[in-house]
């Protein structure tokens, strides 16, 4: 395990977006030699979608689904054509990368980023240079179909060295620290480091992890307790007002989710969160929620939240990740998401951990109910920041460098 509470697996290099199989950890593999040194680099074609699928699950062990590249890749409302670059070694598929186009806005204007992701490399082709050939591949209009030596490489600053999607403006990824290196010496800039608010109901799986199940079972209740007892402790007094009422839907309520997005935008850059996109990215695919909560006064819509319960076995252990807020900004929002942070902690009272993003909700409000940020004490002894948000303008203003690095916060919300 890599952090407290225990962290989905990362891809070789870019933090995808489509949820997997959580507490798988990756394969890691001998580095065994390669019978020929020429890999072969091109776009997606038709039929690609089984093997593509078949390298994740090999790779991390998870369990997608052709289903699953369909909707990320060929479903997506703001892709007219699937920006996917594979890597074949003697016709077999060994390295995956992908472009996930993002409908954006800014100053009463719309423009398109789009987020690098899914990027996996086989076990066996690793430290070939295969990340750097396949990553610039995506930004190459005339890289399909070619074939390049293992000791290639592709000139990033040449002509050309633009994504395949019309007309867009920036590029963006959540970089591992496994990639960020490599994606920065091909141009990119850091934006800022992910930070986690994590709220611990019961320790118990991370001295199962660390120590052992016998340590667990004898220093467990004592953890479980003094946990509890600092929450008991640390929670807010505060009652949320009696105008203000919380409904939950098993369901994703596309109308209200749309409502309230058009309120409030944040200063600067942020998605295009819309009926469109709601339905893609929420309705359409229903292992990215397991329920919506909805804050109203005297009827009013005042705000959302998306969550998401995951389980991993092997730790006996259960997070609730609140995994999107509408609106992004706004005074009015912030009644309304302290009512369903409220309503969220006595509905999974009994999970191990509650894990929310900043600065997507108010880190006020998070650490009145007692969450903890993962770059400072306890929370950084075992993990710390473990994403970094990096960016690369093509089209300069309004899209420029630094107008993306104040806009950060609006382009984390898209991390789920």
């Amino acid at each position: 395990m890599t952090g407290w509470p225990p962290r989905r697996p990362r891809w070789t290099a870019l933090r995808g977006n489509g949820r997997g199989a959580d507490g798988e950890r990756p394969i890691t593999g001998e580095e065994r030699p390669v019978a020929h040194d020429e890999y072969a680099v091109r776009r997606y074609h038709e039929g690609d979608a089984n093997a593509i699928v078949a390298l994740h699950n090999d790779v991390w062990g998870g369990d997608r689904s052709v289903a699953w590249f369909r909707w990320k890749y060929l479903d997506n409302p703001a892709a007219d054509e699937v920006t996917v670059s594979v890597v074949t070694h003697d016709g077999e598929l060994v390295g995956i990368a992908g472009l996930v186009p993002v409908r954006m806005r800014v100053d009463g204007e719309e423009g398109l980023g789009a987020l690098a992701g899914d990027l996996v490399v086989h076990p066996d082709h690793r430290r070939r240079g295969v990340f750097t050939r396949l990553f610039g591949s995506l930004f190459g209009r005339s890289v399909d179909d070619v074939t390049v030596a293992s000791d290639q490489a592709i000139d990033t600053d040449g002509p050309g060295f633009i994504p395949d999607l019309p007309d867009v403006d920036f590029l963006f990824a959540y970089a591992t620290p496994q990639s960020h290196s490599g994606i920065r010496q091909l141009g990119w800039t850091d934006l800022e480091p992910r930070r986690r608010f994590v709220r611990v109901h019961d320790p118990t799986s991370f001295l199962r992890d660390r120590l052992g199940a016998r340590a667990a079972r004898v220093l467990g209740p004592l953890a479980r307790a003094g946990a509890r007892a600092w929450l008991a402790w640390r929670d807010s007094p505060e009652t949320v007002p009696a105008d203000v009422t919380v409904s939950v839907s098993d369901s994703v309520p596309v109308g209200e989710l749309d409502e309230l997005a058009g309120r409030g935008d944040p200063a600067g850059i942020s998605p295009v969160y819309d009926r469109e996109f709601y339905e893609w990215r929420y309705a359409a695919a229903p292992w990215t929620h397991d329920g919506t909560y909805l804050a109203r006064r005297d009827g009013d819509l005042l705000a959302g939240v998306i969550v998401r319960k995951t389980s991993i076995d092997r730790l006996d252990a259960t997070t609730v990740s609140l995994v999107h807020t509408v609106p992004l900004a706004g005074e009015r929002r912030i009644a309304g998401i302290r009512a369903i942070v409220d309503r969220i902690l006595t509905d999974h009272a009994e999970a191990s951990f509650l894990r929310a993003w900043n600065p997507v909700f108010p880190e006020d409000l998070l650490r009145e109910r007692g969450f903890r940020c993962d770059d400072r004490p306890p929370l950084s002894w075992t993990s710390g920041p473990d994403l970094q948000l990096v960016a690369r303008t093509v089209s300069g203003a309004p899209f420029s460098t630094e107008a993306l690095r104040a806009s950060a916060p609006a382009l984390w919300s898209l991390d789920t």
